[in-house]
């Protein structure tokens, strides 16, 4: 399982050409991620935009809520990079 770390890990070029792409859809997506208090969510949202700040590249979902890319563990039901199917459940 990768671990829960506070210093951003750029994502992969592939999972940030599918995050434009679904942005670019505009389409509900499901997404599972750790928030700022290590929270594990889940939530359906529009991507609104993609913010740079200092702390790394977040989305911004149409909820109001950023995301840093590097917390998302599970996109549309697949796991996310650096994240394994089988290290979190969720029935939500």
């Amino acid at each position: 399982m990768k671990d829960i770390k506070e210093n951003y890990e750029p994502v992969s070029v592939p999972f940030l050409q599918e995050l434009k792409d679904l942005k670019a859809q505009r389409k509900y997506i499901r997404l599972h991620y750790f928030n700022d208090f290590h929270e594990y969510i889940s939530t359906a949202a529009l991507i609104k935009e993609f913010i740079s700040k200092p702390s790394g590249e977040f989305l911004e979902l149409n909820t109001g809520e950023e995301v840093r890319l590097d917390k998302i563990v599970r996109l549309e039901g697949k796991p996310a990079p650096g994240y394994d199917i089988q290290d979190f459940t969720c029935d939500c």
